[in-house]
């Protein structure tokens, strides 16, 4: 029945006519939906499903379906780090290393960053040192780095496998554009 269009939507309720279901016979209605980003990882989702009218079924038992999933998500606390770090005066070459892990729920296939750059920063000398998988770099906007990890299937999260750390980092430098602050 894929692509069949509900008979009636009322609000959180939808309404599928089907007629001559024979004895023995099954169909399958395959609801595909999005959430909402605020969804929590862990959340419980309810969804039941009711077969009606069950007067003349002859077993009217398996009218009924519960179905409910967990919502899995990957989740990485980011940290970036700078050197030198604290009042740096006039350095010429600040050194960052961003890294991240995920500690969700599921693997993470594609993980994509974004690091605003501040307008002290004179874009022309962005260096990209190294990394921890392979990745694609682009500037957006002028000063948006966005750090693009293409099938990085073996980020799995920390709470499958708890012997095993999988911490990923990159690391890239910028001058400082001195003329901006004098």
């Amino acid at each position: 029945m894929s692509g069949t269009t509900p008979q009636s939507i009322n609000g959180n309720t939808l309404t599928f006519a089907y007629s001559n279901l024979k004895p023995g016979e099954s169909n399958t209605f395959l609801l595909n939906t999005e959430l909402s980003n605020t969804v929590l990882a862990g959340t419980i989702l309810n969804s039941t499903a009711n077969v009606l009218p069950v007067v003349g079924d002859t077993v009217p038992t398996n009218n009924f379906v519960e179905c409910k999933p967990l919502v899995q998500a990957s989740f990485d606390p980011n940290n970036k780090t700078v050197e030198p770090s604290g009042n740096i005066g006039h350095q010429d070459l600040l050194k960052y290393q961003i890294n991240f892990q995920n500690t969700g729920t599921d693997t993470a296939f594609t993980v994509i960053i974004r690091d605003t750059i501040s307008p002290l920063l004179d874009m022309s000398t962005f260096h990209f040192i190294s990394a921890s998988h392979t990745l694609i770099t682009n500037i957006r906007n002028g000063n948006v780095l966005e750090f693009r990890f293409d099938q990085i299937l073996y980020l799995i999260a920390i709470s499958t496998n708890l012997t095993v750390m999988h911490m990923c980092h990159l690391k890239f430098s910028h001058n400082l554009d001195c003329q901006s602050i004098l």
